[in-house]
């Protein structure tokens, strides 16, 4: 019984953090979510995407070109909100901003209470995600840091998860993640180097079963820069 309160406690406390975090965003841009010098390419390659011109973007000259300077996952992401749910584009990545941020708070409060069985750490790691001044200036404007951050977490869960357990699933899914992560920037790519050398490290196998399961974890995080 005691195990099933502290559950729902868990869940209305997470819920509570994640609602203040979507409407702290949503109600703080009312004019619009902010749009900086990278958020330009962003959204106008969502636009080009939306348009079929592919993922691609301006150059000085007037011309498309294809957006390579900028990896391709956020953009992709406003696109595919913008086609389903028939947005704009900087309305969609203001939906985004709002959506990630409160799925960073309570993501990061659940982590907490994930590893430490405790309600009041979990409430307070939350409240200080919440209040972050680096993370909400970035949670105003059309970037993509809080899609690498939400990433970041899920892949370290994951690749923890697989650490303690061995179970191949985890494996797998932390390695996607860390796909999308540098899908989404390219400092990503040290999501990799990390997968790979806790897999080395920290994994208590035989170096043969370290070597398959790092073969398979490098494949599947490496295959995106390949295509």
């Amino acid at each position: 019984m005691q195990e099933i309160i502290q559950k729902y406690s868990l869940a209305i406390v997470l819920g509570i953090f994640g609602l203040i975090g979507f409407a702290l965003i949503w109600f703080s841009t009312p004019w619009g979510i902010g749009v900086g010098y990278d958020s330009i390419f962003y959204l106008s390659a969502a636009d080009n995407l939306l348009s079929g011109q592919g993922l691609s973007r301006l150059d000085g000259s007037g011309n498309l070109i294809p957006l390579t300077h900028f990896p391709p996952f956020y953009s992709i992401s406003i696109a595919g909100l913008s086609f389903i749910g028939g947005f704009e584009s900087d309305i969609a990545a203001r939906i985004l901003a709002s959506v990630f941020f409160a799925f960073l708070v309570g993501l990061s409060g659940w982590m907490i209470y994930r590893y430490t069985r405790s309600l009041l750490a979990c409430s307070l790691g939350a409240a200080l995600v919440l209040v972050s001044p680096v993370l909400l200036d970035v949670s105003f404007m059309a970037m993509s840091e809080l899609l690498f951050l939400v990433l970041l977490l899920l892949m370290v869960h994951y690749l923890n998860q697989y650490l303690i357990d061995g179970k191949k699933p985890d494996l797998v899914i932390s390695a996607v993640f860390a796909a999308l992560m540098y899908l989404t920037r390219y400092v990503g790519l040290t999501a990799v180097a990390l997968g790979g050398l806790s897999i080395l490290l920290f994994r208590p196998h035989s170096w043969g079963k370290k070597l398959k399961d790092l073969i398979i974890f490098g494949v599947i995080s490496l295959l995106p820069v390949f295509i």
